[in-house]
This record gives C-alpha cells, structure tokens and sequence, in this order.
C-alpha cells in the first residue's frame, strides 16, 4: 500500500512498480482499476465499492459475463483466476471509494492465490495488514533539481540565474511534493521568489490546522489560483469534467470550456506555465491536456 497528499508521486510510483514487476516477468499480467466513477470499469455513481472493484477486476481477467453472476459465484471464478495465475492488481486513489478503503482491500485480498499480488495507493493511511509505505516528497537536493527542471521545461528562464539560497525556502516548505513544485514554479514565473517564499512558509506556520490537504490549497494552490484571468478558471474547471491523466483533445476541452479556439489556445498555454494542466504525448492526430 502507497500512501501520501495528492500530488505526491503515489501513482507515478505504482506505475514504475508495475512496469519493473512485468519486465522482469514476475506477474503474468496486471489489472489497474483507477477511482474515476465517471469512467472506470465497476466504478458506480458515489465511488467505487467492493462489488465494483471485483466487477472491474473479473472484466480485466477476461470474464465478460462478469455482470451477470451472484457475488459469490464471481468471487469464486476470479479467486480461481488469481490462483492458477501470477496477477498484479493495483487499485489507485482508493481514498474516495464509497466503502472504507480497508475493507475493500482486505476482501480483495481474500481472493488472492500464493502468487497473485495487489498493490494500493490512497491519501488515506492504511493501518491494517498491508506492508505500507507512506510517501513524503523528494529530499531537499532532489526537489531544487526538478524546480528547476520545471521551469525549464515551462520556458520560465530566470529561475536558472535565481541563487539556490533563495529558492531553498520553497524546497522546504513544499515538503518535496512535486505538484506543490510544480505551482512553486508557475508562481515564480508572475511574482518575486521572496514573495513565493512567504505563502509557502506559511503553510508551516498554520501547521496547526489539522488537515494537510486545507493547509496545501489554501497556501500553495489558491495563489496560483488567484493568478488566473477569468476564463483560464473557467478552462481550470472544465478540466474538471475529464478522467485525472486521460483528459480531453482540444476539441472536447473547446465544447466543455464554451471558450473559442483562439481564446482557448491562449488559455491553454496559461494553465500550462501556471502548472494546472499537463500535455500528453502527442500522437499522429491528436493531443490530449489534463489536469495532474
């Protein structure tokens, strides 16, 4: 089990385990299921719940007639399944299922053979019987080198010629999480490095408050929030409608957004150096933007 704040590298992490795991043939395959209830298999309105996790895993197991059988009698065919096979499950973003996170993941495991495995990521923490590893951000070296690579990736140049000692302060209170990085950056490419500092060292200084979710988008994300003109918050939340590292083409974003296609190019373009939205690969016919 991962766990850790949003943006903290969980999923990037169990997509490297996953790609280690089946290059060196230690599982005969994987099946991910995501909880994205507006697009993953099993996933249902409100979150996803046990019976939709197994639903979602008989599909990826190859029992198309998945939805037809009782519970237990699928249960019985996919432990069978997971038995005879060496399968890697990977439930991600399990902290807004509909059922407690725990007891999907103990009844998942229930199902597993001597070989089969399932691995988790939540930004709630795991305290039963799982072996947990619980993320907390780049070391301090590590996270001024990707802020700068950051920036150079977004063409925000003079963050190369800003002292280390400067940006330290930021390296520290972003505790390492590359999103919160990531809005370092889109900062400093509007407003002075002491003054991105400060809103970052604030979040230590209301460190009192007891959610660290509150802390991280009321001191990190609300003033890159606060940067945006009016209709890049208007593509921010549009983005909203697409699945997390799936996203829209330029034109589903354009129906969604109601901006045109000037407008939204530019607005794009915005969001982008602001650290909000994220570029897929580009294929031959399309690309696709997403938020992180």
């Amino acid at each position: 089990a991962i766990d850790g704040m949003g943006g903290i590298g969980k999923t990037a992490l169990a997509y490297a385990v996953v790609d280690e795991a089946l290059a060196r043939k230690r599982f005969d395959g994987a099946v991910w299921i995501r909880e994205e209830p507006s697009s993953a298999p099993g996933a249902v309105a409100g979150g996803l719940t046990y019976a939709g996790a197994l639903n979602a895993v008989a599909l990826g197991l190859g029992i198309h007639e998945a939805t037809g059988r009782s519970s237990a009698a699928l249960e019985e065919r996919v432990a069978g399944l997971l038995r005879a096979q060496k399968i890697l499950l990977v439930l991600d973003n399990l902290e807004s299922a509909a059922q407690p996170q725990s007891e999907i993941a103990q009844r998942i495991a229930a199902l597993l053979g001597p070989h089969s495995r399932v691995l988790l990521t939540s930004r709630q923490r795991f305290v039963h019987q799982v072996y947990h590893i619980h993320l907390t951000g780049l070391e301090p070296a590590a996270a001024g080198d990707f802020l700068r690579q950051e920036a150079e990736a977004r063409g925000i140049d003079h963050i190369a010629a800003i002292p280390a000692s400067a940006l330290d302060p930021i390296v520290r209170q972003t505790g390492g999480s590359p999103l919160a990085l990531k809005l370092a950056v889109g900062q400093l490419a509007y407003q002075p490095v002491d003054v991105v500092a400060e809103r970052f060292r604030a979040v230590r200084l209301h460190a009192s408050e007891s959610d660290e979710y509150a802390r991280f988008y009321r001191f990190i994300f609300l003033p890159s929030w606060d940067l945006l003109s009016q209709d890049g918050r208007q593509l921010l939340i549009s983005l909203t409608h697409f699945a997390p590292g799936v996203g829209g083409t330029f034109e589903a974003i354009k129906a969604s957004s109601g901006l045109g296609t000037d407008l939204l190019a530019d607005r794009i373009d915005e969001l982008w150096r602001l650290a909000f939205l994220e570029i897929g690969e580009p294929s031959i016919s399309t690309i696709r933007y997403y938020l992180h």
